[in-house]
């Protein structure tokens, strides 16, 4: 693996928060040590983590570069360079161990492919340094790349990095049309060549990932600041594009024909969707979050997609996957709407946060409905049948509890700070997370006012929220929640 990453910043052109988002780019991305190194024409105030080599202004711009190949610094020979223009958005682990590169590889320039492109290199310098010699020969160069081409091709093993690593690894903002969509699910690095550079740009995918903190907030919780940003962001950007409000379809008082299948991610799904194979022609299958790829993996497109949480992090749920229709909350973070209106399915929104969304609303002076019930996005997926006219429901993938240490059909283990406690309903014991236990008492609450709607529920019984729908549509007694 290669343990050393450097950069180069002389003059003006960056500030040191460059220096400082790129170091913490790559120490949130990397599992394994590393060093990173900073040729600089002078201290900078950065990270007292990052190691800065002072040069001379004998070279400037991009002709700085050319310090890399200076057998008088006293930087390591193998190396991973990046430009400073360049974010990373997941891990690099399989770039430090490209040692097959070595001793040169460089990009494939985006846009003029065959030609060597400098914005990420992996070199062994001490093969480099016969270059050094060349320094002030730039005349009739369109830039360093261009002299590196001329003076190492044919006498130095080049590749370039996109020939070994996986199609997408390496993606253009320009080129790839990143003003106008979100990187996909194979980007782990996205360069910013030439204009706009990233402190231009108000993407919320790069607001999120170009940061000088060395880990990303995860946490389920946003602020309620956050949440009202927004859903006034998102509110603005779905009236300016013509994405209307789900609100004109519902129907609490009006039924419509055919069956609603509404699918989770829990670990029942596994066994349960081949049921998904009984739709009939009016029937309408929704699905939410991960189980949406999940489906599209087994051939199947859901009429519905939705999602509810604030997160940036939710893009993910969206990236290559396949909808007739989404169904975003207003308190999505925008990347989400910006990627559904691009995706080329039909799209509708819905004011879900039961505090957030009425304060947003009324400084945007709007008056909408608010589906306020249920913090989940399961529970709002089955609000938003409801509200839509379904009677008939069958739900899949509805576990709200842990079976055989897993959350999801897709193999995402329990996290290792995630408590574990039981739940009791009656004879029948289930184990959770404190916010699965959160979300069976709202299930148990909401299931009680549904039973009004004489909604007709299929359920499997040997999951906690099945259960507690079980035990609500079989009884007039309230569901009793142990714990």
């Amino acid at each position: 693996m290669i343990n050393d990453f450097v950069c180069v910043n002389v003059g003006d052109k960056y500030s040191d928060f460059y220096v400082d988002a790129l170091y913490a780019g790559i120490k949130r991305n990397t599992e394994q040590d590393f060093k990173f190194w900073c040729i600089t024409d002078r201290p900078r105030d950065v990270n007292p983590e990052i190691a800065q080599i002072i040069v001379d202004d004998e070279l400037t711009g991009w002709w700085a570069k050319l310090h890399l190949f200076n057998a008088g610094l006293s930087l390591p020979h193998k190396v991973i360079f990046f430009d400073l223009d360049t974010i990373i958005i997941k891990t690099i682990d399989a770039l430090r161990n490209c040692y097959t590169l070595l001793p040169l590889a460089t990009l494939d320039e985006f846009g003029n492919p065959s030609h060597w492109a400098s914005g990420v290199m992996i070199m062994d310098r001490a093969e480099l340094f016969y270059l050094w010699q060349y320094r002030h020969n730039q005349n009739g160069f369109h830039g360093d790349q261009d002299w590196l081409e001329h003076h190492a091709k044919g006498k130095t093993e080049h590749k370039f990095l996109q020939d070994i690593l996986p199609d997408g690894y390496f993606v253009s903002y320009k080129e790839h049309n990143l003003m106008f969509d979100v990187p996909g699910d194979k980007t782990h690095v996205v360069c910013f060549h030439g204009t706009p550079k990233q402190h231009e740009c108000d993407h919320a995918w790069v607001k999120n990932n170009w940061v000088k903190e060395l880990s990303l907030k995860t946490s389920a919780n946003t602020s309620e600041n956050e949440i009202k940003s927004n859903i006034k962001s998102f509110v603005a950007y779905a009236r300016g594009n013509g994405i209307k409000l789900l609100s004109a379809h519902w129907g609490f008082d009006q039924t419509i024909n055919g069956t609603a299948y509404l699918v989770a991610g829990g670990a029942s799904l596994e066994q349960d969707w081949i049921k998904l194979l009984q739709a009939r022609e009016g029937d309408k299958v929704f699905a939410c979050n991960g189980s949406i790829k999940w489906l599209n993996q087994r051939g199947l497109v859901p009429d519905y997609g939705v999602i509810a949480d604030s997160r940036f992090e939710n893009l993910q749920f969206m990236q290559e996957t396949q909808v007739a229709h989404w169904l975003l909350a207003s308190n999505c973070n925008i990347s989400l709407l910006h990627k559904a209106h691009l995706s080329g399915a039909a799209v509708n929104y819905y004011h879900g946060m039961a505090i957030s969304a009425p304060e947003a609303l009324n400084e945007l002076g709007l008056n909408e409905p608010v589906l306020s019930a249920g913090s989940t996005v399961g529970l709002k997926q089955f609000l938003l049948a409801v509200a839509m006219g379904f009677r008939k429901i069958v739900l899949i993938g509805y576990d709200g509890c842990i079976t055989e240490n897993k959350l999801h059909a897709y193999h995402q283990n329990i996290k290792h700070d995630d408590r574990q406690m039981q739940i009791t309903i009656g004879a029948k014991s289930f184990l959770v997370t404190p916010w699965l236990a959160y979300q069976a008492q709202e299930w148990a609450k909401l299931i009680y006012i549904m039973r009004d709607l004489d909604i007709e529920l299929q359920v499997n019984d040997d999951t906690l929220i099945g259960h507690i729908a079980k035990v609500a549509f079989d009884s007039t007694n309230d569901v009793r929640l142990a714990a």
